[in-house]
């Protein structure tokens, strides 16, 4: 049986429209688990990095 590979997803590979971004944060706002709004502008934040 051959084994799958996977890798890692990376969504703030994702982020590179404002418009994006905006929907973003606003359904990781609205999520009743505060640790998400926290990871959403983690990944907002290395988007940043990244396009810099």
């Amino acid at each position: 049986m051959q084994k799958t590979r996977t890798s890692e997803f990376d969504v703030s590979a994702y982020l590179d429209d404002p418009l994006v971004v905006a929907e973003y944060l606003v359904a990781a706002a609205v999520d009743l688990n505060p640790d998400v709004l926290g990871a959403a502008l983690g990944d907002v934040a290395k988007a940043n990095l990244k396009s810099a």
